[in-house]
């Protein structure tokens, strides 16, 4: 996995941008933490169920609608294990329509493309 600094990760996420950068037009995989950094996945590797619950800590929920066939990965019951709100995922998904405007994403959670799954 690949640190993005702050400058890097600002370009990555923020809702007004991640339409025309970063999401669109590329195979890029990220794990979004909910301590509000951002590591690169390495996109050329298929990631299975049980690695999947490992990042996420538990049982997977897929939010989809991201662009570019990218699905979002997250704690099925992150909500009422109380984990951390993640500002990032929420943004990224809010952004997108692919949540409620009044739900959030908590816990990390794992960006990619739905062929990296296995």
């Amino acid at each position: 996995m690949k640190h993005l600094n702050e400058k890097r990760l600002e370009k990555v996420i923020l809702p007004t941008r991640v339409q025309n950068h970063e999401l669109r037009g590329n195979d890029k995989a990220y794990y979004i933490k909910s301590d509000n950094t951002i590591d690169e996945l390495d996109s050329k590797r298929e990631y299975d169920l049980n690695e999947l619950q490992e990042m996420v800590g538990g049982y997977i929920q897929v939010i989809y609608n991201l662009p570019d066939d990218k699905i979002m990965i997250i704690n099925e019951e992150g909500k009422l294990m109380k984990h951390d709100f993640n500002f990032y995922a929420t943004n990224l998904a809010l952004y997108n329509r692919s949540i409620a405007s009044d739900d959030c994403v908590v816990g990390d959670a794992v960006v990619l493309n739905h062929k990296q799954l296995t």
